[in-house]
Order: C-alpha cells, then sequence, then structure tokens
C-alpha cells in the first residue's frame, strides 16, 4: 500500500496559532494564506507540523514587515523580529531566496543547534517554516 497524500489549509484552522512547518518526505502538504491584500498567495510545504505556544508570537507586527528596508530584503531586521518575540535563542534569520519566500505568516528560519525545546530536537541546525495566521 502506497503513501496518501493529505493536505492540510492551516488557513482552516479556527482561532490564532503560532507552529514551525519541518521539511520531510511525510505525504502531508500544509498550506496556508499568506502575502497580504492584493499579494496573497499560498506557499506550501510537506513536512511535519511542530506547534509552538502562542504567546511565543507576541509582536502583532507580522514577519514580514520587520524583514524588509524599502524593497531590500534585510536579514538582519528578521533578526529584530526574532528578539521581538523571544525566539532568537530558537532560531536563526536565512538569507532570501526563490525556493524561501518570505510572505505575512510564513517566514523561513533555522532551528539553532543548541535550540532547548524538546519538541524542536529532530530539527535542530534545519530550515523551518514559522507560520501564523495571516489577517489581511
Amino acid at each position: 500500500m502506497g503513501v496518501s497524500s493529505v493536505r492540510i489549509d492551516l488557513s482552516t484552522l479556527p482561532g490564532d496559532f503560532f507552529a514551525a512547518l519541518v521539511p520531510a518526505p511525510t505525504g502531508v502538504t500544509y498550506t496556508a494564506l499568506a502575502g497580504g491584500l492584493s499579494l496573497t498567495t499560498r506557499p506550501e510545504l510537506e513536512g511535519y507540523l511542530v506547534p509552538l505556544p502562542s504567546d511565543w508570537h507576541k509582536n502583532p507586527q507580522p514577519l514580514r514587515n520587520h524583514a524588509f528596508a524599502g524593497s531590500a530584503y534585510d536579514t538582519l531586521r528578521v533578526g529584530v523580529w526574532l528578539r521581538l518575540n523571544r525566539l532568537d535563542e530558537l532560531f536563526d534569520p536565512l538569507p532570501l531566496t526563490t525556493e524561501r519566500a518570505l510572505e505575512e505568516g510564513w517566514g523561513w528560519v533555522r532551528v539553532r543547534k543548541g535550540a532547548d525545546w524538546r519538541s524542536l530536537e529532530p530539527a535542530r541546525g534545519c530550515e523551518v517554516v514559522l507560520t501564523y495566521p495571516n489577517h489581511d
């Protein structure tokens, strides 16, 4: 029996959430509304979801608002967003690439090798997506 494919739309979850999506060949693909206003996109990623405490995402400004200085992506500003949310001990910002798009509610980071949070242990050193509801 082959692995069946499952698609989960995170934008249909009730209420607020904050999670890390870890890329892995699971047969489960996550998608969400991302971007904003007329720039809405639906990025997707196959892997598994690690729920994070919602109070870790304290800053009301979306990651995307912190990531750009004018029209240029700025990794240092992503680092500021991580610090504002007290996430800099767990995650490092990543340079923007065409494979790692940054959208509101969908941002790529690297789990720090010394990250001290049990649910993230298998993903230490890996690139993951931080995701949360896009309220645009």
